[in-house]
């Protein structure tokens, strides 16, 4: 299978797990390893060594969901993914070679740094358990891998356009609401104050989109479809604003096209002006969106 194929069946096997879901796959992985370290004792009993790593993928397994949850608040919150994202790089790297290291025997790192070389795990209970953590981490390490091959900025740049519409949706959807009302007022034709509402659809459309891109990067699925649905949407709604502010011509709900004239009434100026100063930096998170990882 080449890379590219690889990479599409990876997204079809992932595309409908969400971020909780993973994280309850991987507490499953900690049941597992808990198994692991009390019963490959028995074949380190002489290793110290041996018997650490095998408590450390506990803590590596904990770690990890922290991580995730780590990086998900971040997005949410608009703060920096970077410390949450790099910790996730360096946990997931060491967990993955000390679980292959019990499996099939090499070379991981210790716990002062150190590289260390382990043996197979060969006692039959050690090796039920060592095969049950392979199991579900071959379910789940691949997700987890496909978070951390995308570009940072991608996820920040969300998390960014994000935290900008949620600052100011209740704001957005009152002044639509305003813009609606004042066309209306306007006697302006059917099909213009259908387009003056559909912003109000879109802003919370907007929104939802935003969301699903997080979703979307989180378990390491394909995010063109999400973003182009989220561009075309802020571009419709970006060229309604200027229309309503300075005319145009606009796509109506219906498929055809409407002429808007500007608002001159000074309750529709108001609402354009107010939803153009709340409208611009929300644009520019959007159009700021790393699109490295489409």
């Amino acid at each position: 299978m080449d890379s590219t194929s690889a990479a599409a069946s990876r997204r079809t096997r992932f595309g409908g797990l969400g971020p909780v879901l993973l994280i309850t796959l991987f507490v499953a992985t900690i049941i597992s390893v808990l198994a692991l370290n009390i019963v490959i004792s028995a074949q380190f009993e002489a290793d110290a060594v041996g018997v650490n790593l095998a408590g450390r993928q506990r803590m590596l397994s904990q770690r990890t969901v922290k991580n995730l949850q780590g990086i998900q608040l971040a997005q949410q919150s608009g703060s920096e993914v970077a410390a949450p994202f790099e910790e996730l790089s360096t946990t997931f790297s060491l967990f993955d070679t000390t679980l292959r290291a019990f499996d099939v025997g090499g070379s991981t790192t210790g716990a002062g740094g150190e590289p260390v070389t382990l043996e197979a795990v060969e006692v039959a209970a050690g090796r039920a358990a060592v095969d049950a953590a392979v199991l579900i981490w071959s379910e789940y390490g691949p997700a987890v891998q496909a978070l951390m091959e995308g570009p940072q900025g991608s996820l920040q740049s969300v998390a960014d356009a994000q935290r900008m519409v949620r600052d100011r949706i209740d704001e957005l959807l009152r002044v639509m609401n305003d813009l609606t009302n004042a066309v209306a007022a306007a006697d302006a034709s059917t099909a213009a104050v259908n387009i003056a509402g559909r912003q109000r659809m879109l802003s919370q459309r907007i929104a939802r989109q935003l969301y699903e891109l997080d979703v979307a990067q989180t378990v390491g699925r394909d995010i063109r479809p999400e973003l182009a649905a989220l561009q075309a949407d802020a571009e419709l709604f970006d060229a309604t604003i200027r229309a309503f502010s300075q005319g145009g011509i606009v796509p109506a709900p219906d498929g055809t096209t409407e002429a808007i004239v500007p608002v001159d009434t000074p309750a529709g100026q108001r609402a354009v002006t107010a939803a153009t100063a709340l409208w611009q930096p929300v644009a520019a998170a959007i159009a700021g969106i790393d699109t490295e990882a489409a």
